[in-house]
């Protein structure tokens, strides 16, 4: 008796396995045709709930497992590019399914680069002293300290 709900038990187990789908591919820049390391791959079902995700290694590769069969959808998307949508359906007899090389298309009109400026503070706390800088006081006019006197 013992050794029939073990074998229930495991068969269960096994077709539970069984049923669980993959999807597969590499995430590459257009343009370039580099792998882009870390985009993010995201499967949802039919109702748009998330179901698993993935981050690409480092050669753009993807898997992400433990998916149910039925319709799916692929959503791609990393920092800067387009984010691409990809219908996928698994069956039985297809369980693993590569959607091969994805492209992402840049995002147009992006910075050219970014200016980092430093300004000094007004107030200044160094060991056993306090630095008051006036010329970055607004409310000196000018910056001349016969105002702050």
């Amino acid at each position: 008796m013992k050794g029939i709900i073990t074998s229930i038990i495991l068969l269960f187990t096994i077709q539970g396995i069984a049923q669980k789908g993959i999807i597969q591919g590499k995430i590459l820049d257009k343009n370039s045709k580099e792998p882009l390391e870390f985009a993010i791959v995201a499967v949802y079902n039919a109702k748009d709930s998330l179901l698993n995700g993935a981050l690409a290694k480092s050669n753009g590769d993807f898997q992400v497992d433990r998916l149910p069969q039925g319709n799916l959808k692929v959503k791609i998307s990393f920092v800067g590019y387009n984010t691409q949508r990809i219908p996928v359906v698994l069956t039985p007899g297809q369980a693993v399914k590569d959607i091969g090389n994805v492209k992402l298309e840049m995002i147009g009109g992006l910075l050219d680069g970014v200016e980092i400026e430093a300004v000094k503070s007004t107030l200044q706390i160094v060991i056993y002293r306090l630095i008051y800088n006036v010329d970055k006081d607004l409310r000196a006019p000018g910056g001349k300290p016969i105002y702050e006197m």
